[in-house]
Parts: C-alpha cells; structure tokens; sequence
C-alpha cells in the first residue's frame, strides 16, 4: 500500500506530480503495539543528542511504548518496517537497545548524525532531491521517468565495496550516501530508487535478497498497472549491460537472484534474516527495457538481414552508441553470436556494409570498432557502435 502525503518534503520542481510514501511495512505489522512503535521511531527520530557515544553515533531521545512490552523480535520487525517504508530517514543507526519499566517498553535506537548536522544533511537530501527533479525530463510517462532517475542513479553514484559493515561509513546503506555523497552499497541505490519515484508518484519499494551468495537490495516498480523488478545497482556495474535488470519478471530475476521470504509468511522468526513485506506478482515483459528498445529477429535468414540493416540505419542517424537485438526464444542466443559475429559470414558486419552505403560521413559505423556483449537471461545481443 502506498499513500499519499499531505506534505511533502520535497517540491516537485517543473514535475506537475503528487509525491506518495511507501506503507507495506506499517500494515505488514500484525499487533497494535508495533504500529504505535513504528510511529513512535518516526515522530521521534528527528530528536537527537549532540553527545557522541562513540565517534560518529549520536543517542535518539528514548522511546516509550507504553502499556506493551515488546521484545526484540517485535522491535526488529518494526525496524524492518521503518527501513522497508522511509527511504528519507536515513540516520537511524542499525544496532538498538531496550528495557521494561513496568509495563512499558523503552527503546533506545542511535543516528549516524549529530542533531546540527542532521538538519544540514536533510537539506542537502532535500535540495539534490529538487535538484534531480528540476532535470527530469517534462510531460513524460512513468516508463520514461523511471528510465530517467534510473540513468541518474546509475551515471552519478559510485558502488562502494565495504567489504564488512564493521568499520563502514553507514552513510553508504543510505539515500544520502548515493545522492548526496555519490557513493553506497546496494542497499543506498535501491532507497534512492524509492525515494525518487515516490517523490513524482510511482510506486516503488525495495526487496531484500541475494545475487549469488551475496546479500543484496533492489527495487520492484510499479508501470502501467505491472510490478517489475528493477536493480539499479547491477545495472550500474556495467556500460555494456546498462539495462539487464531494467523491469524483469519474477521468473527472469529469479534466475540469479533469490527473494527473501515474506515476514506474514514466515512460521519462525529469524532474526539473522531480513524479511520482506507483501510482494506483489511481476509477470509482464509490457515495459521491459529490451522488449521496448530491442530489435527482435525470430529467424537468422535474409529477412533478418533485412530488418538488422534497416535497424542500423535509424541508429546511426542518431549515433546512438549501442544497438540491442533480441533473439526470439526458439533461436539459440549461441546459434545467433556465431552467426552474425563469430563466424563466417559475419551477418552483422555485411549488415553494417549495407546500412553505410546510405548514411552520410560522421554517421557511417565504424566496422573495425564494433563491440559486442551479451544477456542470456534475456536472449540479448549488446553491440556497441562507433561512428566515422
């Protein structure tokens, strides 16, 4: 569930939009007493000491949540519940503390800023937050807009290997961290994913996983009525594959990707796992980035040919820079690779020779400089191209 704010933040520069907050995690919570908790952190989070308990944590004024005493499996949810909704609040430190008075539970969480520094830190979330939206491109489609922050995200953040989160800047888990400082983990791209897409309107939340065997957080969006993952991070990883995560169903991420369970589908809490809330089906390709862009060939004959040539040619008249070619599922992409660029008689080079005999000079493709890339979850060849 996403719900609109009343008053937002964040003022929607040139974007005629209404910002919304995600809410999964406040109703993914079973008992009252967590949602009085889980309102509680958010009131009082902004209420910070200028003390340091130790270099770079600062102590939140304590938090009583009266008549309930919640235990430390009650309190990680709620806190997964705070991270799953609020991509803007970005100090509160992971580790936490609590004990009874009565029947009264008193939580004590930390920030990684001082009370002064805070505000100065909100305003430059806040400003880079006007800043990107005052870029974004007008009367635009919400596939489009996506595409736009996710360009961003991807062209002015830098990931950061940490490589143990012992002595890591925690800044780098945060939205400020990639859009302020330009630098995080997974977890920072994916909370900025949310942060702008909810800021103009889309709804947008993160999914806590794995790639391989590593940890990992990425996004599920929603466009033209249908979820789809989108992981910005991966897609920052490479300039040739810019776009291998853009809007992937359930079946294609799941190939190497793996979902956390669901914390209302969970028999045994454990509290060494990071659960998600409510995830929805994402079974369309509709706004798939390779379905949209792609050139699609469903056989490797003449007609191919044909329609790879005519594709080059509208690419070169824009120069654009890489040119994507979706084999159809009942071609072997290894099939294809070999013949239209490994073997004789190299298809998409006689096709590069066909389309350069009707582009002018500064258009014509570079043939000695064509490189090429591949995405097999997608059955997609990634050729970049140069011009002469």
């Amino acid at each position: 569930m996403e719900t609109n704010l009343s008053q937002s933040s964040y003022i929607n520069a040139n974007v005629s939009r209404n910002a919304i907050m995600t809410s999964t995690g406040y109703e993914g919570l079973n008992l009252y007493a967590e949602k009085k908790c889980y309102n509680l952190i958010k009131s009082n989070a902004y209420k910070i000491s200028e003390t340091e308990l130790k270099p770079g944590l600062y102590s939140i004024e304590p938090i009583s949540i009266t008549g309930y005493r919640l235990n430390s499996t009650q309190i990680k949810k709620v806190l997964y519940a705070i991270q799953n909704d609020n991509p803007d609040i970005f100090w509160i430190g992971s580790s936490f503390s609590y004990c009874y008075s009565g029947n009264k539970t008193i939580l004590k969480l930390n920030s990684v800023f001082s009370k002064e520094n805070l505000k100065i830190a909100i305003k430059k979330l806040n400003d880079k937050v006007k800043y990107i939206l005052s870029k974004a491109p007008k009367n635009v489609n919400d596939y489009e807009m996506e595409l736009f922050f996710h360009d961003y995200i991807v062209e002015n953040c830098k990931y950061k290997n940490i490589g143990s989160t012992r002595n890591a800047d925690l800044k780098v888990f945060t939205s400020y961290g990639c859009l302020v400082e330009n630098s995080a983990v997974c977890e920072g791209f994916s909370k900025s994913m949310q942060l702008l897409m909810n800021s103009v309107g889309i709804k947008c939340r993160t999914v806590v996983g794995a790639r391989g065997s590593e940890p990992h957080m990425w996004n599920i969006v929603k466009i033209n009525g249908n979820w789809y993952h989108i992981d910005v991070t991966w897609d920052g990883a490479s300039e040739f594959q810019k776009y291998n995560y853009f809007n992937l169903t359930d079946e294609v991420i799941k190939k190497d990707h793996s979902i956390n369970e669901e914390l209302r589908k969970t028999t045994k809490f454990d509290e060494n796992i990071r659960y998600n809330f409510k995830m929805p089906v994402c079974n369309s390709k509709n706004d798939n980035y390779y379905e949209k862009n792609a050139l699609k060939i469903s056989t490797l004959d003449l007609q191919a040919e044909n329609i790879i040539t005519q594709g080059l040619i509208k690419a070169s008249s824009s120069k654009k820079e890489y040119f994507y070619i979706k084999i159809d599922d009942n071609l072997s992409l290894e099939t294809a690779k070999k013949q239209l660029i490994l073997q004789k008689p190299y298809k998409l080079f006689s096709c590069i020779n066909k389309a350069n005999q009707s582009l002018k000079k500064g258009n014509k493709i570079n043939n000695q400089q064509v490189q090429y890339s591949e995405n097999a979850q997608q059955n997609v060849l990634i050729i970049k191209l140069s011009y002469k």
